[in-house]
């Protein structure tokens, strides 16, 4: 089991990732039929080196003191609210590569030139909340140096101003009040705080997903909150609706974030298979996979799949206790039949897709598996390939 207080630094830098979707894991296996996700690469590579184009640009042109015209480029960006290829707004992904940036001298002429305008002390809070992330505040007087400690003190106080003075120019961007969501976790600021900048947040954009991945980690049980209060959370996010957001990405943070807490092994594998937490888990890995198939992050949340049937005598056996009560129960009928898969028992496989189908008719999800047993029992593999 990890300790607490390496768990906590470690669970910091996975909100980072996330955020950003700047990594990628993979998970198929060889004995899986070949899925050709060459286009979806493509596309994904495509986006995230626009996104990157862009915070080139406006960096460029601030540090060549072309003020206006670079924030007329986040300006634009900030009205059209696009979602990336992740559900993450392209904004929020040029913020965050410019506060990576190590430009501090160019961002305080630019908030020297222009006192009146919120983005650059917005870009310099994130710089200095970047910063303080990097040296990292889990148990400081253990992790970090005399200097070290007066460094990071002082990058979330000049932080805090910034990010207020920022808040205070602008209600119409959301990022200065989800960095300081983020913000009040190093703080130690009391929940209504947190709360306060939060909902500031969401009322202006409720597809800020910074927001909520800072609510969602400072309910975690390694700062101010518990399990309970951070699944309740996450929960919420999951059935918010929207067309035009994605906070069901969320409950697959807290899916990853609990599950890599557990451990590899039978402890995760047990939380992931609860009926319930199996069930929305599935519908939002569906839904992720519909939405954002150039995902970067795609591999990260299809893992907690796999993650759920690392022992697949474990899956079968709780699906089929479900199965028992409930027969007609889509989501645990498809899990039994990844587990029979995974563990080779293609007839049992096969009779599962029979019964789904007289529930559901054909589906996406038939013609797959279908295809996989024809694939991983060396049949015909033309059909194979016309299945899937």
């Amino acid at each position: 089991m990890v300790s607490a207080i390496v768990f906590r630094s470690l669970l910091v830098k996975l909100i980072i990732l996330l955020s950003a979707l700047l990594c990628c894991a993979a998970v198929t296996k060889a004995a899986d039929p070949p899925i050709d996700r060459s286009a979806d690469l493509s596309i994904a590579l495509q986006q995230r080196a626009e996104t990157a184009v862009l915070a080139t640009m406006v960096a460029r042109l601030v540090a060549g003191a072309e003020y206006q015209e670079a924030e007329n480029h986040l300006k634009d960006a900030l009205q059209k609210r696009a979602l990336s290829n992740d559900g993450l707004r392209v904004l929020e992904k040029v913020y965050y590569q410019l506060s990576t940036m190590e430009q501090l001298r160019a961002w305080n002429r630019w908030c020297a030139a222009r006192p009146a305008s919120h983005f650059p002390f917005l870009v310099r809070g994130m710089y200095f909340l970047e910063r303080a992330r990097v040296l990292d505040g889990a148990n400081k007087s253990l992790l970090l140096s005399a200097q070290q400690r007066r460094d990071f003190n002082q990058f979330l106080l000049s932080g805090r101003a910034d990010l207020e003075k920022a808040a205070e120019l602008s209600e119409l961007d959301p990022a200065p009040f989800a960095a300081l969501t983020a913000l009040s976790i190093h703080l130690k600021l009391p929940r209504a705080d947190m709360e306060k900048w939060f909902q500031r947040a969401v009322d202006i954009d409720p597809g800020w997903l910074a927001a909520y991945r800072a609510k969602l980690l400072y309910l975690s049980p390694w700062w101010y909150g518990s399990d309970q209060m951070m699944e309740q959370f996450a929960m919420h996010c999951f059935n918010l609706e929207s067309s035009d957001t994605s906070t069901y990405i969320v409950y697959l943070d807290y899916l990853k974030i609990r599950s890599d807490r557990l451990g590899r092994g039978l402890p995760a594998e047990q939380f992931l298979l609860a009926p319930e937490t199996y069930r929305m888990m599935s519908i939002g890995l569906d839904r992720y996979l519909t939405d954002y198939p150039s995902s970067p992050a795609l591999d990260i949340y299809l893992g907690l799949m796999g993650r759920s049937q690392a022992e697949p005598y474990v899956a079968i056996a709780a699906f089929s206790h479900t199965l028992e009560n409930s027969p007609d129960d889509v989501e645990s009928r498809k899990g039994r039949i990844r587990a029979y898969l995974k563990n080779r028992q293609f007839r049992e496989a096969e009779a599962d897709l029979v019964f789904l189908e007289q529930l559901q008719g054909e589906t996406g999800f038939s013609r797959f598996h279908h295809g996989t047993i024809v694939f991983k029992t060396g049949q015909d593999l033309d059909r194979a390939h016309q299945l899937i």
